[in-house]
């Protein structure tokens, strides 16, 4: 992947980094993940409130893609897009999880 537009949705509970969409390979669910710790959720949690510590793996055991805008927007989840990363390449802290390349 050369470069690719991530659609930030609020910060991460656990890192305090940016949590993303993202979506599932095979089912093409999105959930929110963040790629600094691994965490992910169904939706985004609310400011500084852990409940949960679950693994990107486990919703999307078969990897992870990036959803586009007109995907996020068909889910009905615009609202919750508060910023657009635009990379020429991604950081290699985030490949590793395109696709199933996550050992988490």
């Amino acid at each position: 992947m050369v470069s690719a537009t991530l659609y930030g949705a609020s910060d991460c509970p656990v890192c305090g980094d940016a949590l993303f969409f993202a979506k599932d390979i095979l089912t093409h669910c999105l959930f929110f993940f963040c790629p600094l710790c691994g965490c992910a959720w169904s939706s985004p949690p609310a400011e500084g409130v852990v409940e949960s510590l679950t693994p990107a793996k486990v919703f999307a055991p078969s990897g992870i893609e990036l959803p586009t805008r007109t995907e996020i927007e068909a889910a009905g989840l615009q609202h919750l897009i508060v910023k657009d990363i635009h990379y020429a390449a991604l950081p290699e802290y985030l490949v590793e999880y395109i696709r199933g390349a996550s050992t988490d």
